[in-house]
């Protein structure tokens, strides 16, 4: 999988990894067995895990994180089960991923680009719904923090912002440091995203004064947002 994922980031970057939607070829005929449904397997080594989660009888779910880089992409999708072997069919942002695979008691055996990979069952985990068809969906976003960050704590030339999305409001938290006492300020409001082009805005509710102050703008490109805050832009990294 490492093989074809790698192919796969240079094409993907300047997407965000988890909104993805779920493909069906609709030809479920000859395939109708459904004991995989609400299960989950894993597999762990030196460069990466994988997880594969049958959320049901027809959707499948397909996490990996790569530990060299900290990368992590969600696919989601259909797969076939005939009891023993199968075929799954996932994409990401339009980025295909497609893989057989065959059940040998505890363990689903894979076959994606030559290799083999062994994943052992797990306690099922519920991977939620896979992320909405429309684009202006915010929950690619939700639940992720950004942060941008330069010098030293305590230090005249330190400077942190961070963004933090909920469900439905952004909180943003621009911090200086003044005579070694940090100075912060606070936002709070709701936000939009269009995923198809990574764009969104936030709008800018002081916390102490209750008083709307205007917007800010970001753009989302890979793990970097490009946020505009009043008259300054920063690149903000997101965090684990």
């Amino acid at each position: 999988m490492k093989k074809i994922l790698l192919i796969l980031v240079a094409a993907m970057f300047t997407l965000p990894f988890v909104s993805c939607d779920p493909k069906d070829d609709g030809d479920n005929d000859g395939w109708g067995n459904s004991s995989l449904s609400r299960t989950t397997w894993k597999h762990t080594d030196d460069l990466f895990e994988s997880t594969v989660t049958f959320k049901d009888s027809k959707t499948i779910f397909h996490h990996e994180r790569y530990f060299d880089d900290g990368s992590a992409w969600n696919f989601w999708g259909t797969y076939k089960y005939n009891g023993s072997d199968g075929q799954a069919s996932l994409s990401c942002y339009g980025e295909p991923e497609y893989f057989t695979f065959k059940v040998e008691g505890n363990k689903l055996i894979i076959s994606f680009g030559g290799e083999e990979i062994e994943h052992t069952k797990s306690m099922f985990e519920d991977p939620g719904n896979p992320p909405s068809d429309d684009p202006n969906d915010p929950s690619a976003i939700q639940n992720t923090n950004w942060k941008y960050e330069t010098g030293t704590a305590g230090d005249s030339t330190f400077l942190s912002v961070i963004v933090r999305f909920g469900t439905v409001n952004a909180m943003v938290f621009k911090t200086v440091y003044v005579d070694e006492e940090p100075e912060t300020e606070s936002y709070n409001g709701g936000f939009t995203y269009n995923a198809a082009n990574g764009a969104g805005t936030i709008t800018l509710t002081n916390v102490e004064t209750e008083v709307t102050v205007g917007t800010a703008t970001f753009l989302i490109s890979g793990y970097t947002m490009t946020l505009r805050l009043f008259d300054a832009t920063y690149h903000l990294a997101k965090q684990p």
